[in-house]
């Protein structure tokens, strides 16, 4: 670990004044650090500086990298490190940060069909939301969930069209089924929204 800490030094220098000014100059230096072994402590002392500073979004980006280039699941350690943050957060714009951000998190487990991880994104979310006592982040937390579970179910539905089209090739439901999912599945990635 001593070999890492001159990288990380000379990327934050000595000023922390600026962290995330800071912080985002640390992700490029990861980035473009050759070496296998100092990227990734590079990459993780940005994390833990983005999540001390509560730089929510930058934390999200460096989990991305962390699990594009270390196949390390980004969407749980995002869940824990969130639900680190919520447990320990004593202000209120803490809370609400934690509960936005979580929430905003939720399409992307959707896409990538992690009803698990967006069930416990949102559960984060509305945690910190009572204790922020913040009744717009707690509505849309409501409506959030009900549509999760609409969109759970139409994706076990499809799962059985698929099986039933693995066994019977020409069953039309399943086939009709299977290509419902994928076309609303898509316009919805499309559009960037959720039905």
């Amino acid at each position: 670990m001593a070999t890492v800490k001159p990288s990380v030094d000379a990327v934050l220098g000595t000023t922390v004044s600026e962290p995330t000014t800071n912080l985002r100059k640390l992700v490029l230096a990861a980035q473009v650090e050759t070496d296998f072994t100092r990227r990734f402590a590079l990459l993780d002392t940005a994390r833990r500086q983005a999540a001390a500073v509560l730089d929510l979004r930058l934390l999200r980006a460096v989990l991305l990298l962390i699990g594009r280039d270390y196949r390390i699941d980004d969407l749980q350690e995002y869940v824990t490190d969130l639900d680190r943050l919520r447990q320990a957060g004593k202000a209120t714009e803490q809370h609400v940060a934690v509960a936005k951000a979580a929430l905003e998190t939720v399409n992307d487990a959707v896409a990538r069909r992690r009803f698990d991880v967006a069930t416990k994104l949102l559960n984060i979310a509305a945690s910190a939301a009572t204790v922020a006592k913040d009744q717009t982040v707690a509505k849309a937390i409501t409506a959030r969930r009900a549509v999760l579970s609409q969109e759970n179910r139409d994706y076990l539905a499809y799962r059985r069209a698929m099986q039933t089209l693995q066994q019977r090739g020409d069953d039309p439901t399943a086939s009709l089924a299977v290509g419902r999912f994928s076309v609303l599945s898509s316009a919805i990635g499309t559009l960037g929204c959720h039905s």
